[in-house]
Formats: C-alpha cells, sequence, structure tokens
C-alpha cells in the first residue's frame, strides 16, 4: 500500500480496475475522493491508464489533507472498487535521516532545558500546595444541624419554631469565627420564597450560629431548602441542606388515638372465647395436645353403643325414631287440602324451561311442547328427519324420524 504525507502534493497511487466481463479496463474508469469518512466527491486529478488495467491517480495537495483517504473508481461495465489510505506526517525515509549525532543533540538540548528546580522554587511549590489543601478542607469545615421533619401543627395549637444550628471549625476541629454572619435563605420544592419563615441568625459562641423556622398550621405540607452562605478568609461558600413540612397528625400518637383504641380492644371477646394479652400463656382455654390427642379441660365422652345414648333426660322422646320412608308417609297422610285455587299468576313463578334433550318432567315437558312450535325446528323432506334446537339454534335437543305410506304420515320417537 502506498504511503501517503498529508497535505501533500505530487503523490499517487497505483490500483487495477477490471471490466464486469472479467477483463482489465483501459478506459471509461471515473475516480471518486472521500476524506475523513466524510462524502465522496469527483476526484481532482487526471487518472492515467498505465496498461493492462493498471491506472495511476495523482492526488491533489487538498485531497491528502486528511488522516484518512478513500479512493474509489466506477463506471460503464467497470466493476467498482476502492482503497483506504492513511497519511503520515513524516515519511520513513525521512525518519531514517535522524542519524547518531542528531539524537545526542536533541537529548542534551532536552535535558538542558529540563533543569532541576532550586530550593527557592520548591518552597515556593510548597506553599501553594499547602493553601490548596487547606481550601479543601474549608469545605467539610460547616456543620448544619436541622430536624428531619418540621411538623405543621392542628389547627388552632399555633405555630411551632424550630431552631437550626451551623457551627463552623477550622482545620484542626476547634470552632472558628467566619468573615460576618451567615446569612440564610428558605425555599420549597418549586424554588417558592419561604425567608418570612425564617427568625435573625443569632450567634451562640465562637463559629456557633443558630436562627428558628416556623411553621404554622396554614402552611402547606412541602420540602423546604436551607441555603446557608458562608464568608470565610475572602470565601464565599454556600451549603444546601432539606427538611420536610408534615402534618402533625400524620406523625403524632395523640391521646385520642389512645382512646379510640383501648375502646377497640374492648370490644373484643374475654378470656373464656378467645386468647387474649391477659392470658397469653394459653392458660384456661381448650387446648389441643397432638401428643396425646387429647382436649384439655374437656371431659372425656363415652363411646354412644345404642341410640338412647345421645338422648337428653327432660321430657325427650325415648322411642325409637321414625324413617324416613314413615315420615314421608306421614306428610302425605296429612296435607290433604281442599278449597283452595291457584292464582292467575300462580304459573307464572315457575320458569319455563328450554329443552336440551327429551323431557322427563312437567316443567320440561310444558317447555318442550311451546318451544316445538315457537322454537327452531327443521323437517328434511328427503330423509324425513324432524330436529329441534336448544337455545343457542345450533345444539340438536331432539331428533324424530318421519314416515309416509297410503297417504298417511308417521311421526316416530323423539331421541
Amino acid at each position: 500500500m502506498s504511503e501517503i504525507k498529508k497535505n501533500t502534493d505530487g503523490q499517487g497511487v497505483l490500483v487495477t480496475v477490471a471490466g464486469t466481463d472479467g477483463a482489465a479496463k483501459t478506459s471509461g474508469v471515473s475516480f471518486y475522493v472521500s476524506k475523513d469518512n466524510g462524502s465522496q466527491a469527483a476526484a481532482g486529478g487526471t487518472a492515467a491508464h498505465r496498461g493492462n488495467g493498471q491506472w495511476y491517480y495523482p492526488f491533489t495537495q487538498a485531497e491528502t489533507n486528511a488522516d484518512l483517504i478513500g479512493l474509489s473508481w466506477a463506471g460503464t461495465d467497470v466493476v467498482p472498487g476502492g482503497v483506504s489510505l492513511y497519511t503520515t506526517t513524516k515519511r520513513v525515509q525521512e525518519l531514517n535521516d535522524l542519524s547518531q549525532a542528531n539524537a545526542q543533540t536533541a537529548a542534551a538540548d532536552a535535558l538542558t532545558a529540563a533543569a532541576l528546580a532550586t530550593a527557592d522554587q520548591l518552597n515556593t511549590a510548597v506553599a501553594a500546595l499547602q493553601a490548596f489543601i487547606e481550601d479543601l478542607q474549608f469545605n467539610t469545615r460547616v456543620d448544619i444541624v436541622l430536624p428531619r421533619v418540621m411538623e405543621r401543627p392542628d389547627t388552632g395549637e399555633g405555630a411551632l419554631a424550630y431552631k437550626v444550628w451551623v457551627n463552623l471549625y477550622d482545620s484542626t476541629g476547634d470552632m472558628e469565627a467566619p468573615d460576618s454572619t451567615p446569612t440564610v435563605a428558605a425555599a420549597n420544592q418549586t424554588g417558592t420564597s419561604r425567608d418570612a419563615n425564617l427568625g435573625v441568625v443569632t450567634l451562640e459562641g465562637t463559629g456557633r450560629y443558630s436562627f428558628t423556622y416556623t411553621v404554622d398550621d396554614s402552611h402547606a405540607m412541602e420540602q423546604i431548602t436551607l441555603t446557608v452562605t458562608v464568608v470565610e478568609g475572602g470565601q464565599t461558600r454556600v451549603y444546601n441542606r432539606a427538611t420536610i413540612v408534615m402534618d402533625t397528625t400524620a406523625v403524632d400518637f395523640t391521646t385520642a388515638d389512645r382512646t379510640k383504641l383501648n375502646a377497640i380492644h374492648n370490644k373484643l371477646p374475654t378470656a373464656d372465647y378467645l386468647l387474649g394479652t391477659s392470658q397469653d400463656d394459653g392458660s384456661g382455654y381448650s387446648s389441643f395436645n397432638p401428643a396425646t390427642d387429647t382436649v384439655a379441660r374437656v371431659t372425656l365422652v363415652d363411646q354412644c353403643t345404642a341410640n338412647d345414648d345421645m338422648r337428653g333426660t327432660d321430657n325427650a322422646y325415648a322411642g325409637t325414631p321414625p324413617t324416613a320412608v314413615e315420615i314421608r308417609q306421614e306428610i302425605d297422610l296429612n296435607s290433604t287440602k281442599t278449597g283452595y285455587q291457584l292464582a292467575i299468576t300462580g304459573l307464572d313463578l315457575i320458569p319455563l324451561q328450554r329443552p336440551t334433550g327429551k323431557a322427563t318432567t312437567f316443567v320440561g315437558a310444558f317447555g318442550q311442547f311451546f318451544y316445538r312450535f315457537f322454537g327452531k325446528s327443521t323437517l328434511n323432506s328427503e330423509t324425513g328427519e324432524l330436529i329441534t334446537y336448544q337455545g343457542d339454534g345450533v345444539t340438536v335437543a331432539t331428533t324424530q324420524l318421519t314416515t309416509e305410506a297410503g297417504g298417511v304420515q308417521t311421526q316416530g320417537e323423539a331421541t
């Protein structure tokens, strides 16, 4: 592959071009150039055929002013092709011109330029580094203490003032006084100012300040961000801390809540019925012991061997209980009533049943009679098959075969 020097005229590349018939292409070839993976453009140089399909393309200087050059060719009956060439700022032959003497001279010049720093220069660098480290330590000297949640009082309880502390320390951890009293601003999550709720920043001691944030029963439940600005050593730094205003009812368990809970507890069953807090060891209950297969505090009942073993003694029936047949006979004998008549809408209380097969009950038979004439049915004139259908009009309910002989039609039994 050719070696191309970047942004240099008088360079070219040799490529071989074939036609679509497989023969060498000696004419009708167009060349295109793309630089650094950009769009193609018609080649600016004039390509020349050298023989047997070999072409030489000379790049213009502008076409070599790229890190990556793409040369492609096309044409009528031409097999398209292309090559990619990376440019360099130094050719290998130019690098080979660096003699041993030149190398030694260059090395000596580099060592002279990199002379060691003096003691004064080192002291200056150390002082600058120490100042930089102190600046970094300053970023950790401010501590802001505020409530994680500020409760909004219930209506009529009055405003609540929450105290916030700002403490400043030096690099050794001792309290440190700033250049001036820190300033404080407050805003909610949408950026609306809440400065009206802030108290005065008060000096409590060296490097110790406090202020209050007041929450009234009319305030919204929202996030509050406090912005504290501290100036020390002429440097201004800003610190943010966030808290939340919550409704006091949402976080407090009040005396009224306890009264309601006790009322619920007092409605629970006593120890005679349910295991409760007064007898949490289970004493006094009929507990089952799976190891002995017994129930505590339950008198054992002997096995019943006769019908009268389970009868009571208080005027209980002592005879043999009647059988089901005897009970039915008694009902039939004593259930005959006269002088009654069915109401005009009495039968309407009996739902009409759609037949799904040959009826076996009175209600079913009545429904089958009705739907025989008012439901869907088909009679095959060729086979004589009469079919009635269920409610969907597709599923067969019954099938009957009809025949005719001597002018008499016969309808067979339904199945």
